[in-house]
């Protein structure tokens, strides 16, 4: 069940809807059918009978076959599309700045980065019962952004600026009292994530993925290579980590198995592809690529088969986050120069 009612109020102007209505999928044409556009007789149609001279048959014939090698090939080479809601559902209104969008509460509410001055970034709480929102530490002087929840939410962590390139990582518990502060070894840092079972913070640091336990014990290196690597994401199993790497040149999508300490590479385009983030039951992966000259959402398997494009949006698309239920994306996405939280219905597997 979708833990995601109605807004109750809009702006003004804006009519009533209901997330329901936000998310009916569009019809597609399957392949079957495309194909039966080329030969009769396919789809339910009535057989073909040819009248004509055998050459003129075989001709035909030749044609039509074809036609559904050329569907075929298209349907293999190219990225497939994701049904979704059209348009998809606006859930902010501000237009400010955003990014680090994540479902916590089951799925009825959103935390979020915004901008709130500048160039100051906190957190925020949308509740989307009623699209309430509210500051999550109205009292920090500090910005703060990328939070990150394990998988019962009883460890929260996210990033706080202390100075001019100067980060630490602050971790509350349930029963602590005061956040648990994390100083990397290395001053910068831009990317945080949390095991499932809330045990261990990984993160980005010059360059280079590291995890550290959070119940004590040392720093460790996950990678050491040439480039950046960026954006971990834990699977929910706990065993690999997608992160976005620019060892090769150009940003690419790559997993990192935890316990056999082999690296695999998903995609290999000539754009850049980053932001990866796993699926709740972990077969898929959401990421954003410029693979289309433009920030836009993408799916891939764990595989690296079975390409999806979400978003078709002239603006940006960017920062996804999944909904518990694996049916629902959350994106910032651009909307006439206004950024706002979207979100994304995605066509049942």
């Amino acid at each position: 069940m979708i833990a995601i009612s109605a807004f109750s109020s809009e702006p003004r102007g804006r009519p009533a809807s209901t997330m329901r209505d936000a998310w009916q999928s569009s019809g597609t044409i399957s392949i079957t059918e495309s194909a039966a556009v080329c030969l009769p007789g396919l789809g339910g149609g009535s057989q073909h009978v040819c009248h004509h001279p055998p050459s003129a048959c075989y001709r035909a014939l030749f044609s039509r076959i074809l036609c559904l090698l050329l569907a075929l090939l298209i349907t293999v080479t190219s990225p497939a599309t994701a049904r979704s809601d059209d348009p998809p559902r606006q859930l902010t209104f501000d237009g400010r700045l955003k990014r680090d969008p994540v479902f916590v509460n089951q799925g009825r509410e959103i935390i979020y980065a915004v901008q709130n001055g500048k160039p100051r970034l906190v957190l925020y709480r949308l509740r989307l019962s009623d699209g309430h929102t509210e500051r999550l530490h109205p009292d920090s002087p500090l910005p703060e952004f990328r939070p990150v929840y394990s998988r019962d939410e009883a460890t929260f962590a996210y990033l706080q600026m202390t100075g001019n390139d100067r980060l630490t990582v602050q971790v509350r518990r349930v029963g602590m009292p005061q956040p648990l502060i994390v100083k990397p070894t290395a001053a910068v840092i831009w990317h945080a994530a949390l095991t499932p079972d809330g045990q261990n913070l990984l993160y980005a640091s010059s360059g280079q993925l590291r995890i550290y336990p959070l119940s004590g014990g040392k720093e460790r290196t996950l990678t050491q290579t040439e480039g950046r690597n960026n954006w971990p994401s834990v699977s929910p199993n706990g065993r690999q980590v997608v992160f976005g790497s620019s060892r090769l040149g150009n940003y690419d999508l790559f997993t990192l198995d935890l316990t056999q300490k082999t690296t695999r590479r998903l995609t290999t385009n000539a754009s850049m592809d980053v932001r990866p983030n796993w699926s709740p039951d972990g077969t898929q992966i959401a990421f954003v690529s410029t693979r289309h000259r433009n920030y836009e959402i993408y799916l891939i398997g764990r595989d690296g088969n079975g390409l999806t494009r979400v978003t078709h949006n002239p603006e940006r698309d960017d920062y996804p986050a999944w909904h518990p239920d694996g049916q629902h994306l959350v994106s910032v996405s651009q909307r006439d120069g206004q950024t706002d939280l979207f979100l994304h219905s995605l066509a049942p597997r």
